[in-house]
C-alpha cells in the first residue's frame, strides 16, 4: 500500500481555515447567547480580552490563523517523517 505524505501549504490553509470559522461561529453565538459559557470558552483560548468584543473577534482570526500554521508545521513534519520510515 501506497502511503501519500502530507502537502504543508494544503494541511496549513485548510486548518487555520478551520480554526478562523470556528472562531466565526462562536464569535456569532456569543454575541446572540451572552450567558453560553461553551463559545466564551472557546474564544477565550485565543484572546484574554472580553468574548464577544471587537478585539477579541480580531486577535481570534488573527491567532487561529498563527496557531493553524503552527500546528501545521508540527503534524505534518511528524507525519511525514513517520510514513516515511514506513515505505
Amino acid at each position: 500500500m501506497i502511503q501519500a505524505k502530507l502537502d504543508f501549504k494544503s494541511f496549513g490553509a485548510g486548518l487555520s481555515a478551520t480554526l478562523a470559522a470556528l472562531v466565526i461561529v462562536c464569535a456569532a453565538a456569543a454575541a446572540l447567547f451572552p450567558g453560553w459559557q461553551v463559545a466564551h470558552n472557546w474564544l477565550s483560548l485565543f484572546s484574554p480580552s472580553v468574548p464577544g468584543s471587537l478585539r477579541n473577534f480580531i486577535e481570534g482570526l488573527a491567532y487561529s490563523v498563527i496557531f493553524g500554521w503552527m500546528a501545521a508545521a508540527i503534524f505534518v513534519s511528524a507525519y511525514n517523517l513517520t510514513i516515511r520510515s514506513k515505505l
